[in-house]
This record gives C-alpha cells, sequence and structure tokens, in this order.
C-alpha cells in the first residue's frame, strides 16, 4: 500500500454538512408525518421508542436535580449502574444538556444527525491518508455515516454514537504512529471507552488487528521507543476513561445476572450454536427488517419485552408514577404471544368477536380447550405434533419428546411424567393406550385448569414507606374491587375463586 500524505487543505467539513444534510432529508417526511399524525416528534420502533427517547429525558431531569439513586429505574439501582451503557458518558448526551427535558423528544432527530455527519467527517478524515483522489475519500465517508449498520441501528440510538466516534480513534493512530503526533490518541481513546465500555472492548480488539496488519503491510515502521510511547499513551487513556469505567464496573460486578467471570464460558463461546450461524449469515445476506409486525398484519410476529405500561417518566399524558400497572393483563399477553410463536395458534382462535378479551382465570390455552370439547381426548401415541401442542401441560419441549419415545415403546402415565408433561392438567385431556389417565368431575376439571395467579394473595408488597399486605397486582381485578371496599385479601380472593369456579363448570 503506498502512503498518501494529507495535504493541508481539507474536505472534512464538506463531507459533514453533505452528510448532515443528507440526514436531516432523510428524516425529515417520517418528522412530518409524526407531527400531522399525533405525538410531533419522531417515532420509529421498538427500543427507541420505548427506552431511548425515555432514558434521555429522564436522565436530564435527573441530572439537573442533582440526583444520584432512583426508584424508577431497574427497580430501584444507582444511576451510574443503570445509565453508564445507554448515555452517561456519551459527549452528544451532555451536548444535549442545554436542551429543557421536557423537549428532548424533539431533540432527538438533531442529534441523530450530528452522529451521522460526524460519521462520515471522521471516516473522511481516516480515508485521505490512504486513498489517492479527494473525491474518492469524501465517497468513503459518505459510504460509513450511511452504512447498513448504520440505518439499521437507528431504534439503538446509542449504537451511533459509537458508530461516529470510532474513526477519529482510528485516524489518530494512524497520526500517533506515522506523523507522530502526541496527545491525540489518548484523547480519543478516552472519549471512546467513556462514551460506551461495552463496545470499546470490540474497539480495542479491531485497532490491535488494526495495527498488526499495518506492520505486516509495511504501512507501519515503528521502532521500540516509538512503541513504547504509543504503549504509554494508550494506557493514558484508558486511565481518563476509568472515571466511568471503574464505578461502571464495580456497579455490574454486584448484578447477579451477570456470568461467573472465573468460570464463565460465555466469554469464549456462545450458548447457542446457532448463533454461530447467524454470524455466517449475516456476512452475506442482508439482515431482517427490525419490526416486521408494523409491516405486515399477519404472518410474522416479534417478542416483545415490554407488554404492561411501566410508569417511568412523568408527564400530564400519562398515569400517574404511582399506578399499578396491569401485570395479569401482562401475563395473558405473554402466554397468548406464545402460542402464536411456539404452538401453531391463529390469534382468530384466541379472541373472537363474541369474546374479544382473555379470561382473567385461565390461560389462552386452557380458554381454547374449554371451548373446544370436541377436539379431546387426544391420543398420545398416535397423535400428531399440531394436535399434541393443543392439550393443556404439553409444551412443545414435552411434544418433541413424546414423538422420540413413542417411536420405540408406548406411552403411558409414568413414562409422560417423566417427560415433563404436567399431568395435573394433561391427564383430562388425553388417553394412554386408549384409556383415560383420570376420570373427573367437571367440577374437579375446572378446579385444576384454573390459574393460581388470577387469586394470589397475602404478600408483603414492598412500599417506600412500610410493608403493606394486600392482594399482588397481578390479581384478578375482582380481587381488587373486593379489597378496595373493604374486604380482606384472603378472604376476597376466597370469594372471587369459588365463583369462578362455578362460573368454569356450567361452561364445560
Amino acid at each position: 500500500m503506498k502512503l498518501q500524505l494529507p495535504g493541508k487543505k481539507t474536505r472534512y467539513w464538506q463531507v459533514f454538512w453533505l452528510c448532515l444534510l443528507a440526514a436531516a432529508a432523510l428524516f425529515a417526511p417520517h418528522c412530518l408525518v409524526d407531527a400531522v399524525a399525533g405525538g410531533g416528534y419522531f417515532h420509529y420502533a421498538g427500543d427507541f421508542n420505548d427506552q431511548q427517547i425515555n432514558f434521555y429525558q429522564y436522565a436530564n431531569s435527573f441530572i439537573k436535580q442533582g440526583g444520584s439513586f432512583s426508584w424508577a429505574t431497574d427497580l430501584g439501582s444507582g444511576f451510574v449502574n443503570s445509565y453508564s451503557f445507554y448515555l452517561l458518558g456519551s459527549p452528544f448526551f451532555w451536548l444535549s444538556m442545554v436542551v429543557p427535558a421536557r423537549l428532548m423528544p424533539w431533540a432527538m432527530v438533531p442529534l441523530l444527525c450530528l452522529k451521522i455527519a460526524l460519521a462520515g467527517g471522521g471516516s473522511y478524515l481516516w480515508a485521505r491518508r490512504w486513498v489517492r483522489d479527494e473525491d474518492w475519500s469524501m465517497l468513503a465517508g459518505c459510504l460509513y455515516a450511511f452504512s447498513g449498520f448504520t440505518v439499521y441501528n437507528i431504534f439503538f440510538n446509542h449504537f451511533l454514537d459509537v458508530v461516529a466516534l470510532f474513526p477519529y480513534m482510528l485516524a489518530a493512530l494512524d497520526d500517533a504512529v506515522i506523523d507522530g503526533k502526541k496527545g491525540r490518541f489518548p484523547f480519543w481513546v478516552a472519549v471512546n471507552l467513556l462514551n460506551n465500555y461495552f463496545f470499546f472492548a470490540g474497539q480495542a480488539v479491531f485497532l490491535i488487528i488494526y495495527f498488526f496488519c499495518m506492520l505486516a503491510g509495511h504501512a507501519y515502521k515503528i521502532g521500540p521507543r516509538k512503541f513504547a510511547l504509543l504503549a504509554g499513551e494508550t494506557l493514558l487513556g484508558c486511565a481518563m476513561g476509568c472515571v466511568l469505567l471503574l464505578p461502571a464496573g464495580l456497579s455490574l460486578l454486584q448484578n447477579p445476572r451477570t456470568i461467573d467471570p472465573f468460570n464463565g464460558m460465555g466469554y469464549l463461546v456462545y450458548g447457542k450454536a446457532q448463533q454461530y450461524g447467524a454470524i455466517f449469515y449475516s456476512a452475506f445476506l442482508m439482515p431482517d427488517a427490525p419490526y416486521f409486525k408494523d409491516m405486515f398484519s399477519e404472518g410474522i410476529l416479534k417478542h416483545t419485552s415490554m407488554t404492561a405500561y411501566l410508569p417511568v417518566v412523568e408527564d400530564r399524558r400519562l398515569p400517574a408514577l404511582n399506578f399499578q400497572p396491569p401485570l395479569l393483563r401482562e401475563h395473558r399477553l405473554y402466554q397468548a404471544d406464545w402460542l402464536l410463536r411456539y404452538y401453531n395458534f391463529h390469534a382468530s382462535e384466541l379472541l373472537t368477536e363474541a369474546e374479544p378479551n382473555f379470561d382473567p382465570y385461565l390461560d389462552p390455552k386452557c380458554t381454547w380447550a374449554v371451548r373446544h370439547p370436541a377436539f379431546f381426548p387426544v391420543e398420545v401415541n398416535t397423535a400428531s405434533k399440531e394436535e399434541l401442542l393443543r392439550v393443556p401441560g404439553i409444551g412443545p419441549k414435552s411434544v418433541l419428546r413424546i414423538l422420540a419415545a413413542r417411536r420405540v415403546q408406548k406411552l403411558g402415565m409414568p413414562e409422560l411424567k417423566r417427560i415433563g408433561v404436567v399431568l395435573k392438567r394433561a391427564q383430562y385431556f388425553i388417553t394412554c393406550n386408549g384409556r383415560a389417565p383420570a376420570h373427573a368431575n367437571r367440577a374437579e376439571i375446572a378446579n385444576a385448569l384454573l390459574d393460581p395467579k388470577a387469586f394470589s394473595v397475602g404478600v408483603q408488597q414492598l412500599s417506600l414507606d412500610e410493608f403493606v399486605p394486600k392482594a399482588l397486582p397481578d390479581a384478578a381485578p375482582a380481587v381488587h374491587q373486593l379489597t378496595a371496599h373493604g374486604v380482606a385479601a384472603p378472604a376476597a380472593a376466597r370469594m372471587v375463586r369459588e365463583e369462578a369456579l362455578t362460573c368454569l363448570t356450567r361452561r364445560m
């Protein structure tokens, strides 16, 4: 590779403004549509709507109030622990502090445009050293700024922070090794480390590989003295970044969800073999659209992590912060989503015009079974995979085990128990070798099908002031209504359960 030394004149600002205007033109139609449709600011999908906008708005207000610990995030945690990964070290977030918290939703698009513009300018600075023609260097900068990764990950707002800042660190490494310029590299190392410690690990690996490739290609010529100086600048940059890295790391080590650093194989290999195939796939084919369900009405569904409203941000248009989320509703939606994705159910089978709401006392699968008594019983030794998936108490893993086991033997109740079938429910809907495992009246079957979560009471609920015994938030609405009228929680749960049992028995 022949080295092309950069001239004194630079087209950095041309690339910057070109990318900025292109990004603005890209977002402008969507902003106008959102302004007309309602809301007045840009909405995209997924985490951008559910997290990124809320994080920026909440953190803006929280810092200005001088807070350090919040009950509104992660059910109570330190601010550094919660937001060091998303925004706390980002220069773009600190730039947004000049904007009032209430206006942050409208500031997200200008910040996105700024990130894309800086990404284009930074990649141009790196490319102009290695590309003869300045025009091609400008094109390289624009292509990087609007790469597939950038456009795809708009809804992961903090990903674009990394895209914007990394080229400057790469260009600073070239400046340090080739031109002997001091001070730039440790500064950009610190900026990138402060910006996002997680992505910095990948950036560091890339820089090491890049460094040795440049040495092998004779683009870098470095002696022991220059190498020692470069190592010192690297350590200096990392030390400056530890201002945020150390408290974030100490907080993360206290998180029980992290893997054991002493025997965690997650550092070395992926837990699922399919992930290696996905990596290979991504190198040759386009990525999936982030939210197919926003584009198609049927056939493609995505799991969502938040199906219940979580009161985090205070606004007059939202429920109060002391609003109790309807966790039973979330539970039913989660179960229905599972049936659609893994049990071959269709939405029209779960909800109908006559019954547009989920049953608070039965999970959706049991509700379907009660509505279709003619479908049962199912013979476990001959039934198809689709038929077995319809049986309450039999899940996808159990179905696969049944299909495998019955090839070599006839299955009875002991075998089904070892397989993992929930016999408390399944025994009323199956036959084994033509014989029903259990004989019960309708009341006994109804009692086995009722969801115990709908009648959960008596748990000491955490309050900031005291421990208050009351019905769990995921109990059925009828339980809450009775407790609101002064009925003791255990008595309210018992009364509602007896009524639900009577009604279900009549339906069967």
